[in-house]
């Protein structure tokens, strides 16, 4: 077996995920979603997940192991999130260098709750990537299907701030 290194600036992608709960006029989901029978959106169990790093680091060793976590969005189910939290923080334990992490987090009320972001910084997340999307309240809700006001926005961000977490904002213009 031929083992690859890679650079410190290479970031591993690990899928948690696929599909998502929302109904943005912009997004391919939906139509995905009237493809494909059973249940859409679905979630790896952390053990899974754990599994995959473990066996994806040993494959592609590095000095600081960086990870992108794909999903929609990692807040949906929150308990979920908690759980991958605390075994991404176990697996850290047991690496001579801790990795890092990044993923997509959707504004919900639900994901606004300080706990949220405590896990995610105990984990290790570097940072999160929100889609605002745009700045007009009205164009996200009426045009983009995105129901979350320009305080619930800026109230994610100064969670992630406060919890050391880096934002990067999509934005469409």
């Amino acid at each position: 077996t031929e083992i690859y290194t890679l650079s410190l600036h290479d970031a591993l992608p690990i899928l948690l995920g696929r599909g998502c709960p929302y109904l943005c006029t912009y997004c391919s989901n939906h139509a995905l979603r009237s493809l494909a029978p059973g249940k859409y959106v679905r979630f790896r169990t952390p053990g899974s997940i754990m599994e995959e790093i473990r066996y994806v680091l040993a494959k592609f060793p590095c000095d600081a192991p960086s990870l992108s976590l794909w999903v929609e969005t990692i807040g949906v189910h929150k308990q979920w999130t908690l759980d991958l939290c605390a075994a991404l923080q176990q697996l850290n334990r047991s690496l001579p260098r801790p990795a890092t992490f990044d993923a997509n987090l959707r504004v919900t009320a639900q994901t606004l709750d300080p706990m949220l972001f405590r896990a995610l910084a105990s984990a290790n997340f570097r940072n999160v990537n929100i889609g605002l999307e745009a700045g007009s309240e009205r164009v996200r809700k009426d045009i983009l299907k995105r129901n979350y006001s320009n305080g619930q926005f800026l109230r994610a961000v100064q969670l992630a701030r406060e919890n050391g977490l880096e934002v990067n904002v999509f934005n469409m213009i």
